[in-house]
């Protein structure tokens, strides 16, 4: 049956979703969709810039599992002109993870925009080790930095280049599931090596007051 809607019905903006505040009357909305158009643009290319995804190489897997080693990717900013941080990876799993998974772990780095940042850092991390025989059933989790509370993990790096400590799962995926399965065409653990994918979708970056224009 079809249901109209009712044009005194007070509703968000359509934008909402990417940082849009303005809610009004149904009826008032395109005229407001119209007057915004500008402000609108700003938020989507916002969203776009701080949507960014970084594709890192892990090489001599077995080796590092062998050895119980701690590996460190190359640092990597979470968009132009954001936070600077780096992955960290156990192959043999740590704590309760070890000989059975392989962990995985976010640090925050020491990076040339940090006096222009919100801290502590606040978004959504996405942890995708990749499928490396097919562009599909790659193996992710979602990593929410939520909290307004400054923690070693999600705040500002004064001390070194790095920060004390990770965030991330231990458990992340065990070693029984990194090998090739033919029943699904996928091998996550190829040539002695794991291809991971980290997208990093960030809350609120930027102090707009501090941002060059020029």
């Amino acid at each position: 049956k079809h249901r109209s809607q009712c044009p005194n019905e007070e509703i968000k903006c359509s934008y909402s979703k990417i940082g849009c505040k303005h809610e009004s009357l149904r009826k008032d909305m395109p005229e407001h969709i119209k007057e915004s158009t500008e402000d609108h643009l700003t938020l989507s290319m916002k969203h776009i810039a701080t949507s960014i995804s970084s594709t890192i190489k892990m090489d001599n897997f077995c080796l590092k599992k062998t050895n119980d080693t701690y590996w460190h990717s190359p640092p990597f900013y979470s968009h132009p002109g954001g936070y600077n941080m780096c992955l960290s990876v156990v192959a043999n799993g740590h704590d309760d993870a070890e000989g059975t998974h392989v962990s995985v772990f976010l640090f925050m780095m020491r990076g040339e925009n940090d006096d222009n940042l919100v801290w502590p850092f606040k978004g959504e991390v996405t942890l995708i080790l990749l499928n490396q025989l097919k562009n599909n059933k790659h193996y992710e989790h979602k990593i929410a930095y939520t909290t307004d509370e400054r923690k070693d993990y999600n705040s500002r790096v004064t001390d070194g280049e790095q920060g004390g400590n990770g965030y991330g799962r231990p458990q992340f995926i065990s070693h029984e599931e990194l090998g090739h399965r033919a029943y699904t065409n996928c091998q996550y653990l190829k040539d002695d090596s794991l291809y991971f994918r980290v997208s990093v979708k960030v809350h609120e970056a930027c102090k707009p007051w501090l941002t060059p224009t020029t």
